[in-house]
């Protein structure tokens, strides 16, 4: 009984977790720019903090009750660390710049951050997964003079050979300028 408990309460965690993720960002995917981010940043941290909070709590109240052992509040403990690792993980990728650099900070940090956490955010420090091309197209386009851009594109070979936290790099081979163009 206490086993199914156990398992009851990460799962329900875990439940409510995906639930009040799933409605957070489908509003948050809609919309973009620096407010959209900070308001991201924010609503990640409030749902970390409400389900440890009530991890915290339930846990107390059953230990309390002798409902719960103490290697048995472990397990709980480690499937929410699990499950909100990877959701933390998943955030920080979306979230990127400052966020990236600040899980890349977390991953170091041995001494405070759970084991779980740091196999998810360890990710951070070599493998940021590539940005769309559709992105990488748009900037160049819109940061760059139009025929320089239209060079580029020419030759952008749309695979990213690296990605990281501030930058992502494309091999690109520019065409040979025309004479007569100049910009």
């Amino acid at each position: 009984a206490l086993y199914g408990l156990i398992h009851g309460t990460s799962a329900r965690i875990a439940w409510l977790s995906l639930t009040t993720l799933s409605a957070g960002a489908l509003y948050m995917k809609r919309s973009k720019g620096m407010i959209r981010r900070m308001i991201y940043g924010f609503w990640v941290a409030g749902v970390l903090y409400f389900n440890y909070r009530s991890l915290r709590i339930k846990t107390a109240a059953m230990m309390a009750a002798g409902a719960m052992s103490e290697a048995e509040s472990e397990m709980a403990w480690d499937d929410c660390h699990k499950v909100h690792a990877i959701f933390m993980y998943e955030s920080i990728v979306d979230l990127q710049g400052w966020w990236v650099k600040a899980g890349q900070y977390l991953s170091s940090r041995a001494d405070v951050m759970p084991t779980p956490y740091l196999a998810h955010l360890s990710k951070l420090q070599d493998s940021i997964p590539a940005r769309p091309i559709e992105e990488v197209i748009e900037t160049i386009t819109q940061e760059l003079p139009s025929k320089l851009a239209q060079r580029v594109l020419a030759g952008l070979d749309q695979n990213a050979l690296a990605a990281a936290s501030i930058a992502q790099v494309h091999k690109v081979k520019l065409a040979a300028e025309k004479a007569g163009d100049e910009e």
